[in-house]
């Protein structure tokens, strides 16, 4: 699943220039790997693996030009958009989540923040 251009198993390169793509012009040079991770304050954070292929992707809610959108209706939109048939929410009520039949997790915070993962990956549920 690609999601704004972004997707699990991404090579770090490829991420490197997607996430300048979608910077504000002035904000480019933040986006750059270090660290096992490329990351831009108000875009996008990706983690890679050993290999340098993307194994988490958080996408923030300024790539999407979610701004005023509460965040029922950004979830709603965004189940739309990538043909996602429910979002559950999660025991604490901070966010929506969905696993896909191949695996992925896709979690959309109370601050419009959207995550992709494995699903294997323990950070939340």
């Amino acid at each position: 699943m690609k999601v704004k251009g972004f997707y699990l198993g991404m090579p770090a390169e490829e991420a490197i220039l997607r996430c300048q793509e979608v910077s504000r012009d002035n904000l480019k040079e933040y986006c750059r790997y270090a660290d096992n991770h490329v990351g831009h304050p108000w875009s996008a954070h990706i983690s890679f693996d050993s290999n340098k292929k993307a194994t988490r992707i958080q996408l923030c809610d300024s790539i999407f030009n979610a701004g005023d959108m509460n965040v029922k209706d950004f979830a709603l939109k965004f189940m739309e958009a990538y043909d996602i048939p429910e979002m559950k929410p999660s025991n604490d009520g901070q966010y929506l989540y969905y696993i896909s039949p191949s695996g992925t997790r896709i979690k959309i915070d109370v601050y419009k923040n959207t995550h992709i993962e494995y699903a294997q990956t323990p950070t939340f549920k």
